[in-house]
């Protein structure tokens, strides 16, 4: 019987994409409902549901799907490109729709129209002509049923380990095929020869802090594992070209348990750089996805330890560093208010005449900065932005040492 209701579903909804593409809304929206009347909560149904309601106006209804998808599967990536969408169409600032957008990238810095929508956001010369005139098809992807579960790759994770931001466990129980995906394996001799190599070019110095693990998050993030998997975890013959290439799978296996044992031993700005060469470089799709999900691990993170990079090393590779966990002191300028927050940029180590360098700022409390006022600021790294050269940081503390009372 189960299977019946499931192969009528996906004839019900590749009929409703068929009346989707005909921009026949009306007919689609009525299948849908027929999905919804099975009793079956399906997020992709949903979504094509959402979208289709957008077309018709129904602003209301949309919303009410929105919250739906919200509920049922919060990662799932078209999903975030929507709400982004969204936001950037209400947002009454460039500053409110860049902090949409940069809200969207924490949950899945990887997709390409994220990062599209981003940029765009940024590099607009008229920024309210390209709010009037962006289109969903800019910006959201509407894949085929068939192909749905092609942007939920990374999100299966997300669904089955649900990284929480309390101080409880970190991951709910994994079921037992699940775990018999991921084997258990012995970290080779070239694991820890590169451990070795890039302990010292890290360069992260000898600190000694780091953030605990339950012992049931170091069991599990164990896992996730690249060996033995039966697929190719390398593309020798890449037809994108990526900054960073690995000319072996031994190379590659070494990096992914070298990032995989510094998650273990809460050294999360040791483990993001080599989890994001990773996520740069020729390796297959797979292995990306599980070192996309170690990072959003890593930046979803409750606890962390900041460091003060040298923004030199930022600035030579900054795609090493989106999630890295900073801390910088300076004086504030260019303090812009929005509804959504606060967003200025920071000249590190003022001294009255001279600073070592620029970041930009986005916190989301309002009232507290101005210009002038020397700061500290702890966040997240995510990337440079545009044509900026300065790193963008989302603030998750910021602290006024003094105040500017000039």
């Amino acid at each position: 019987m189960k299977q019946s209701r499931d192969k009528n579903t996906f004839h019900h909804l590749h009929e409703a994409y068929r009346s989707f593409q005909k921009k026949n809304y009306t007919n689609a929206i009525i299948i849908l409902e027929q999905v919804k009347d099975s009793g079956q909560e399906d997020y992709y149904a949903l979504f094509l549901q959402a979208v289709s309601l957008l077309y018709s106006n129904n602003f209301s209804a949309a919303n009410n799907m929105m919250e739906k998808i919200q509920r049922i599967n919060p990662s799932y990536t078209p999903f975030i490109q929507l709400k982004s969408f969204l936001a950037l169409k209400s947002a009454v600032s460039r500053e409110a729709a860049l902090a949409a957008y940069v809200s969207g990238m924490e949950k899945n810095s990887s997709d390409r129209l994220l990062r599209k929508g981003l940029r765009a956001v940024e590099e607009a010369p008229d920024f309210y002509k390209y709010q009037r005139e962006v289109k969903i098809a800019d910006l959201v992807s509407i894949p085929k049923p068939g192909k749905r579960d092609l942007f939920s790759e990374s999100d299966r994770y997300a669904r089955r380990i649900q990284v929480s931001r309390g101080r409880g466990s970190i991951f709910p129980d994994i079921k037992p095929f699940y775990a018999a995906i991921f084997l258990l394996v012995i970290i080779t001799a070239a694991a820890l020869t590169t451990f070795y190599i890039y302990r010292d070019k890290l360069n992260f110095g000898n600190n000694s802090e780091s953030v605990k693990l339950s012992s049931d998050s170091l069991n599990k993030i164990d896992m996730i594992d690249i060996s033995g998997s039966g697929y190719g975890i390398i593309n020798k013959i890449n037809q994108e070209k990526t900054p960073e290439f690995y000319s072996s799978g031994d190379a590659l296996l070494g990096d992914f348990n070298e990032a995989r044992l510094l998650v273990k031993k809460g050294l999360f700005n040791r483990a993001i750089i080599i989890l994001n060469r990773i996520a740069n470089s020729n390796a297959s799709f797979p292995v990306k996805e599980k070192s996309d999900f170690l990072i959003r691990f890593i930046m979803e993170s409750y606890d962390r330890i900041y460091e003060e990079i040298d923004l030199k090393q930022i600035n030579e590779k900054p795609y090493l560093y989106r999630g890295s966990a900073v801390k910088y002191t300076g004086k504030a300028a260019n303090v812009k208010e929005t509804k959504a927050g606060t967003a200025f940029s920071i000249m590190i180590g003022f001294d009255g005449n001279n600073f070592k360098g620029i970041c930009e700022v986005y916190d989301s409390s309002k009232g507290m900065v101005g210009n002038g006022d020397i700061v500290e600021v702890r966040g997240l790294f995510i990337l440079n932005i545009g044509k900026s050269t300065a790193p963008y940081i989302t603030a998750e503390k910021v602290s006024v040492l003094t105040k500017n009372n000039g």
